[in-house]
C-alpha cells in the first residue's frame, strides 16, 4: 500500500543521510593521483577506486529510485525537490548528495522519442569511458552511472568544481561561442583526439577555434588548477544514413562505435553529419560516409561470414560472446538485421532474430512501465507486475491478440528497426517467429534485457515442456 511505500522511501533516506555528503569528484581525482604518483600502491588504490565506485552506484541507485518513483507527485510532495539548474533539453534535474540527476526524456522533442534520449545517455557513458581509457595525465572526469528503473533512465553524475567562467575548451552554448584558450587543455584534448582517431576541426559561430571532439564538449580549469572534461554524448561521429531516411535528431543518438572510428583509415570529425558541422562540412561528411560504406559493405559481411563459419565464436553462439564480438568489430546492434541477412547458418540466424525481437519487446515493456508510472501519483510494484504479466500473456499466449501481436506488430517493427532481418518468406503469415524461436528462449532473453526476473520453476516448466503457448500468473514474477 501507499503507507508501506512511504516507509520504504523514508528508510532509504535515513540510511543514506546518516553519512556525511561525499565529494565524489574530489575522491575520484585523489585516487587517480595516487595511482599516478605511487605505482607500488596500485593494489590499495585500485581497491579504494572499486569501493568508491560501488558506493557511488549504491547512493545513485537509492536516490534515483526515489526520484523516479515520485516523478508524478506535485513538487511540494516530492521527497527530493527538483533543482533550478539550466540546460537546453534536459528537463528537470535533481541535486542531492553531490550527485546531479537528470532524466533521459525527450522533454523538448529534439530526439523524436524517449527511447532515443536513453540511447544518447548510453553514448554519454561510452564517451566518458573512452576518454578515461585514453589515460591522459592531468585530464579528470566525473563519476557517472545510469539508473534504469520502472521504464525510466536517469543519468547520475558527480558534481564538478566548475562554473561558466572556468570553461577553457569547447562550447557551453550550443556552438555559438567556442573557446580553446588554454594551451595545456588543447594539448590534452589533442592526445584524446589522436588516441581515438578523432579529427581536429573548426567550430563556433561568433568566434571560431579548432578543437578535437564535438562542439559541445567542455573542458574546465578549476580553481586548484585541475582540468575536468564533461558532456561526451557526441564524442564519436554520427553515422550518415545512406538510405536517406533520416529521422529527427538522428545525429544525437545514431553514433558510430568507438572501435570502428579507431580503425578508420583517416580521423573523423565528431561534428560531421550534424547541425554543428558547418566548417568544411562536405569534406567531414564524405569521410564519415566512406566509413559507413566500409561498415556496411565490408565489416558487416565479413563478420557475418566469420560467425557463420565459427571463426568468431566457435559453434557456441550466444549473447555472452557474439554481441561483444559484434561491438569489437565496430558494429552497432542496430545492424543485427544486416548481419543476419548475410548469414546462412540457421543457429546464428535464429540467435540474431531472437536478439532483434527481444530488443523491440524490451522497449515496449519500458514504454508500458512509463505509462503505468505516469498514470499514478505513486505507482507500486504490484501495478507494474500486473501490467507486465498481462503483456507477457499476450506475447506467450494462443489468443487472436497474440497472433496479431507477432504478425501485425512485431514483423513490421523488426523490418523497420532492423532492416534486412526478415526474408520475404519470414514476413509472410506462413512463418511464425515465436514458434521458430521458442517461448523459453524469448522469455529468458527478454527478462535479461528488460530487468525483471521470472520464477525459476516457471522457466524450467516452459523449457522442459517445450510448450508453444503459456499463461502466467503474478506469483511467477519474482521482481
Amino acid at each position: 500500500n501507499d503507507r508501506a511505500a512511504d516507509v520504504r522511501v523514508h528508510d532509504v533516506l535515513q540510511r543514506i543521510d546518516r553519512q556525511d555528503s561525499v565529494d565524489w569528484t574530489s575522491e575520484f581525482t585523489s585516487v587517480l593521483d595516487a595511482l599516478k604518483d605511487d605505482p607500488k600502491e596500485d593494489y590499495k588504490s585500485y581497491t579504494r577506486l572499486s569501493n568508491l565506485a560501488n558506493d557511488f552506484l549504491h547512493v545513485a541507485k537509492s536516490y534515483g529510485h526515489i526520484i523516479i518513483s515520485e516523478m508524478s507527485l506535485p513538487r511540494e510532495k516530492k521527497t527530493i525537490k527538483p533543482s533550478d539548474i539550466g540546460g537546453l533539453a534536459g528537463g528537470e534535474k535533481y541535486l542531492v548528495q553531490n550527485i546531479l540527476f537528470k532524466f533521459a526524456l525527450d522533454w523538448q522533442g529534439y530526439y523524436g522519442g524517449d527511447e532515443y534520449v536513453m540511447k544518447a545517455a548510453g553514448h554519454e557513458l561510452k564517451g566518458l569511458m573512452a576518454i578515461y581509457q585514453c589515460q591522459v595525465p592531468g585530464l579528470y572526469l566525473p563519476l557517472m552511472c545510469l539508473v534504469d528503473y520502472k521504464g525510466f533512465r536517469l543519468i547520475a553524475i558527480s558534481v564538478l568544481p566548475i562554473n561558466p567562467r572556468s570553461l577553457v575548451y569547447g562550447s557551453s552554448d550550443g556552438g555559438q561561442t567556442a573557446v580553446a584558450s588554454d594551451p595545456l587543455a588543447c594539448q590534452m584534448m589533442a592526445q584524446v583526439g589522436q588516441r581515438l582517431n578523432l579529427k581536429e576541426h573548426t567550430v563556433g559561430v561568433t568566434k571560431q577555434v579548432r578543437i578535437y571532439g564535438p562542439t559541445d564538449i567542455e573542458v574546465h580549469r578549476s580553481r586548484d588548477g585541475k582540468y575536468f572534461v564533461c558532456d561526451f554524448a557526441r564524442l564519436f561521429p554520427p553515422e550518415l544514413d545512406l538510405s536517406e531516411k533520416r529521422k529527427k535528431g538522428q545525429f544525437l543518438y545514431r553514433i558510430l562505435r568507438p572501435e570502428l572510428v579507431r580503425k578508420n583509415p583517416v580521423p573523423l570529425s565528431s561534428d560531421a553529419v550534424s547541425n554543428f558541422g558547418h566548417s568544411d562540412r562536405e569534406i567531414h561528411n564524405q569521410e564519415v560516409a566512406a566509413a559507413c560504406v566500409r561498415l556496411l559493405y565490408h565489416v558487416i559481411p565479413t563478420f557475418a561470414y566469420d560467425i557463420s563459419r565459427g571463426h568468431v565464436t566457435g559453434r557456441d553462439v550466444h549473447l555472452g560472446n557474439l554481441i561483444p564480438q559484434l561491438h569489437a568489430q565496430g558494429i552497432n546492434c542496430r545492424y543485427l538485421g544486416k548481419v543476419r541477412s548475410y548469414s546462412h547458418d540457421l543457429e546464428v540466424r535464429n540467435f540474431l532474430l531472437l536478439e532483434c525481437a527481444a530488443r523491440i519487446i524490451k522497449n515496449m515493456i519500458r514504454r508500458r512501465m512509463r505509462e503505468v508510472q505516469k498514470s499514478r501519483k505513486f505507482a507500486l510494484e504490484e501495478h507494474f507486475k500486473k501490467d507486465l504479466i498481462e503483456f507477457l500473456n499476450v506475447i506467450m499466449g494462443e489468443s487472436a491478440e497474440t497472433r496479431d501481436f507477432w504478425e501485425n506488430s512485431m514483423k513490421p517493427q523488426i523490418s523497420e528497426i532492423f532492416p534486412g532481418c526478415l526474408t520475404q518468406h519470414e514476413q509472410s503469415p506462413k512463418f511464425s517467429i515465436s514458434l521458430e524461436l521458442g517461448n523459453y528462449n524469448i522469455l529468458n532473453r527478454i527478462q535479461i534485457l528488460a530487468g525483471f526476473e521470472m520464477d525459476e520453476q516457471a522457466l524450467l516448466q516452459i523449457k522442459e515442456s517445450g510448450a508453444a503457448y503459456f499463461t502466467f500468473v503474478e506469483a511467477e514474477l519474482k521482481k
